[in-house]
């Protein structure tokens, strides 16, 4: 969906892919002639595929959930953000990279459990941004991004629990 909103801090924004950070992105021609053009679903797929999936190993994730549970943070956080709180859900030593040890523990842990802890882990996540800044409002991120109160992730959080308890309904019952 092609998005233009003055106050959109990224500029332009096609499924999620802003021309403030990826100005030179080969699907903003395509975009401008026309926002439907088949050609743009691989080319936003090749961009996620590259940038957040193989990057840091998501192919060797085993479990769907656990991936993208992990996967949707590192979209809207950083890979290495992403990375750093599943190793701290596993017990790894947070580093950032998606090595051998961290992917070893991350599928031996029971998915439902890692789902929970890591979507905690995600909220404390933001939270300790925005904490550490005088003016969460105004303040920027390494990556020159606003820093934001969580809200959509903490949204995303509530509703992987709620999914979570339902699914343990349905098992149960």
């Amino acid at each position: 969906k092609l998005i233009q909103r003055k106050e959109e801090f990224g500029g332009t924004s096609f499924a999620g892919i802003t021309t403030r950070i990826l100005p030179n992105w080969q699907g903003w021609e395509l975009v401008k002639q026309d926002p439907h053009h088949p050609t743009l679903i691989s080319l936003v797929k090749s961009y996620y595929f590259e940038e957040f999936w193989s990057l840091s190993g998501g192919e060797f994730i085993h479990s769907q959930r656990v991936a993208s549970s992990w996967f949707d943070f590192a979209v809207n956080s950083s890979v290495e953000k992403a990375v750093k709180v599943a190793q701290m859900v596993v017990g790894a030593q947070p580093d950032g990279l998606m090595g051998p040890a961290t992917l070893r523990q991350l599928n031996e842990m029971d998915e439902e459990l890692f789902v929970l802890r890591y979507s905690l882990g995600k909220v404390q996540r933001f939270t300790d941004e925005n904490q550490s800044t005088q003016n969460p409002r105004t303040a920027m991120s390494r990556m020159g991004q606003p820093l934001t109160s969580g809200r959509g992730m903490t949204m995303r959080v509530v509703a992987a629990m709620i999914h979570m308890r339902l699914t343990q309904r349905v098992r149960t019952a």
